[in-house]
């Protein structure tokens, strides 16, 4: 195929047109143009500005001259058909022409019948009395099949069809009514749950149906493998199939989960996290079989990776855990008790507190890190002294001061000026004098003592007994025995100074030595060793009695007690017959002579005694029957002073004597015991008691007495 190609230019060509004046000729010619550059100049295109427009170009169908013949759309108009019913086909007797159809025209004619949609050539013929498809025959559709629709609802049976065209109403061209007596009965009816095929389908209630389950255990919930398909509920049956187990009534969707390797909730998932018996579990992500209290999963069976205990403060770590050892050289709490680096770590440092505060340590202590106040290295070695340590003074003092090792003498060190003098004792006495060292402990052949007043005599030194021989054997000056000077010799040289260190206690003419006048004295003096028998002089030295015995008391409130003791008892009888009447008892012996004991009240200032009254049916007290009688005890000191009788003590004339316990009240039924006794104290230098006034102690039954030896008169 040729084609012809355009290329636009500009050409400028020159129309000869020359004109003669005189013997000079001029041109007179105009230029030419092609503007639109199509290869015709503007003197043959009718159309310079386009170049679809020159002379040869094909006329084409757009109202254009486009070929310059002086004619427009020559030879390429269409013919198109008036199409008044739109159905597509054109009235061949209304034409026109044009480029393109204009609107209700159709490039296709032959519709013989331009007013009806449904009649064109090729239509479908129906049975309506018209020649559908133009072929100059109506009702010609005699393949059509016509079905008798007795209910009505357009919707014929399927027996007994016609063919042609339908001769009345009671027939349809649509079969397949499965039931022509229902109009609710048709292939476009309502499919309903009433055991019919209401759509025609061949099939009765499909989608209808509920699907119900048989309830074997009665608990609501359904056997999915036994099922029926109904539109009500049958008996024993549910709508659900989501019991898993229909023979166990505690087996279903809403029972609890339990660990029991059984799908109790019927979930498909046996002994979940959920069940109420799980055990929480955490996680061992480490495997040292400790737990993170924050990781946890609940289940029945502990899971891969989880353990029962939640103790782990580290899980990422098999090193880090509660029986995992402490260590220093990590910056964690390698054992999870929430403390790190503590004292029970099993790689502890060393190190030593100084608990004397004398600035080295010395006290071993175990940890992990260095403890304020406490020391690398050891040079203490007594924390409980702050004077010991290395590098201290060594002293006479039986101790390491300096912890060399190395005790007083045995250290080169040791400052002797802390140390003893010591004097060699040549006759091994344990005296010395003369030659002298000085050292912390006596070299051998050295002692303390200088005091040795003949080296070549053992016998002779400060510590000897002294002899009767002339010589001065105890080294103080004297000879023989007379070392408190007080002109009397010691008895031990046959003299009768009874002490002779002490130049106050002096022998009585008569012989005896005393300690002092009384215990109060001998007290006084120092002279004390405690409670027990000292030898006394009241009167004192060379004045009438003798010294004699008695027994001191060096403690009770204070000490200094002379006791004056009774040599027998009050016996606990029937002392009186005859009626009332105040009577006194026997007198009462004593240890004591009575100038002994006149001597030492003469020389007291307190005394006191407890008077013990058994009775039976006799008041020692103080009782008034009101007849006027009174009946109480009086007493007679060791000087014959009686106290009033048938008072209520302590009186205001008798305030010496108070009652500490009044047993005797009863008057009867006392029995002569200690606990039911009347018991008196009596405070007074005028004690001992000698004797006793009663009253109402002569008639039968009445008995009374006192254990005198377990109560004596104490004088100070």
């Amino acid at each position: 195929m040729n084609r012809l190609v355009y290329i636009p230019f500009f050409l400028a060509c020159t129309a000869t047109n020359k004109t003669q004046i005189g013997e000079e000729v001029i041109d007179t010619s105009t230029p030419l143009e092609d503007a639109d550059g199509d290869g015709y100049f503007s003197d043959e295109d009718c159309n310079d500005l386009s170049s679809n427009v020159h002379p040869g170009i094909p006329e084409i169908c757009d109202g254009v001259d486009n070929n310059c013949d002086g004619e427009i759309d020559e030879n390429v108009l269409s013919i198109f058909y008036l199409d008044a019913d739109d159905d597509g086909f054109g009235d061949s007797n209304q034409t026109v022409e044009a480029c393109e159809a204009p609107d209700g025209y159709s490039p296709i004619s032959n519709d013989c019948d331009d007013s009806n949609i449904s009649v064109f050539p090729g239509a479908t013929e129906s049975c309506d009395g018209l020649d559908n498809d133009c072929d100059d025959l109506i009702d010609n559709a005699n393949d059509g099949f016509w079905y008798p629709d007795a209910d009505g609802d357009g919707y014929g049976a399927n027996q007994d069809p016609i063919t042609g065209c339908a001769p009345d109403g009671s027939y349809v061209s649509l079969s397949g009514d499965c039931n022509d007596t229902n109009p609710d009965v048709n292939p476009f009816g309502i499919e309903v749950c009433d055991d019919v095929d209401n759509d025609c389908d061949g099939y009765t209630d499909e989608g209808l149906r509920t699907t119900f389950y048989l309830d074997n255990d009665g608990d609501g919930y359904g056997d999915s493998n036994t099922t029926t398909d109904a539109c009500v509920v049958p008996e024993n049956h549910v709508s659900n199939s989501d019991d898993c187990d229909d023979v166990d009534t505690g087996i279903n969707p809403v029972a609890p989960e339990i660990c029991d390797f059984v799908d109790n909730n019927c979930d498909g998932v046996i002994d979940e996290s959920t069940a109420l018996d799980a055990n929480l579990y955490y996680a061992d992500s480490d495997g040292d079989g400790f737990g993170n209290p924050s990781a946890t999963q609940s289940a029945c069976e502990p899971p891969v990776g989880y353990v029962l205990d939640n103790s782990d403060c580290n899980d990422q770590n098999n090193t880090v855990n509660p029986d995992a050892n402490e260590l220093c050289v990590t910056p964690f709490d390698d054992d999870c008790d929430n403390s790190v680096n503590e004292d029970d770590a099993i790689d502890l440092s060393t190190f030593y507190t100084d608990e004397d505060s004398d600035g080295h340590g010395g006290t071993p202590i175990q940890s992990c890190s260095q403890p304020s106040g406490g020391y690398l290295s050891n040079t203490d070695c007594d924390e409980s002294n702050p004077a010991v340590y290395q590098g201290a003074t060594e002293i006479c003092n039986s101790i390491d001061d300096d912890c060399d090792g190395l005790v007083d003498d045995d250290d080169p060190s040791v400052d002797m000026s802390t140390g003893n003098t010591y004097y060699f004792d040549l006759d091994e006495d344990g005296y010395g004098s003369g030659l002298a060292t000085t050292s912390c402990e006596p070299p051998n052949g050295f002692v303390l003592d200088n005091g040795d007043c003949d080296e070549s005599d053992v016998s002779i030194n400060p510590g000897a007994a002294e002899l009767c021989d002339g010589s001065d054997q105890n080294c103080d000056g004297l000879v023989d025995n007379d070392a408190d000077g007080d002109g009397y010799a010691d008895a031990t040289c046959g003299g009768d100074d009874c002490d002779d260190s002490d130049p106050d206690i002096l022998p009585e003419v008569s012989g005896g030595c005393a300690v002092g006048t009384t215990c109060k004295n001998i007290l006084d003096n120092g002279y004390s060793i405690g409670d027990g028998v000292y030898t006394i002089d009241p009167d004192g030295f060379n004045s009438g009695l003798d010294p004699f015995d008695a027994y001191c008391d060096m403690t009770t409130d204070g000490g200094g007690w002379t006791e004056i003791a009774y040599t027998g008892d009050l016996p606990f009888t029937r002392h009186h017959t005859g009626g009332d009447g105040w009577r006194l008892s026997s007198t009462f012996n004593l240890e004591f002579s009575n100038a002994q004991i006149s001597a030492i009240q003469a020389q007291s200032t307190e005394g006191w005694q407890e008077y013990v009254g058994l009775c039976e049916h006799v008041i020692h007290f103080y009782y008034n029957d009101g007849g006027g009688y009174t009946y109480a005890f009086g007493f007679r000191y060791h000087d014959g002073t009686d106290t009033a009788y048938g008072q209520f003590f302590p009186a205001s004339n008798q305030p010496e004597i108070s009652v500490i316990q009044d047993g005797c009240a009863t008057n009867g039924g006392e029995g002569g015991s200690v606990n039911n006794a009347t018991i008196f104290l009596l405070e007074t230098t005028q004690i001992p008691i000698t004797n006793i006034w009663c009253r109402d102690c002569g008639d039968g039954g009445e008995k009374y007495g006192s254990p005198l030896t377990n109560n004596s008169a104490w004088l100070r």
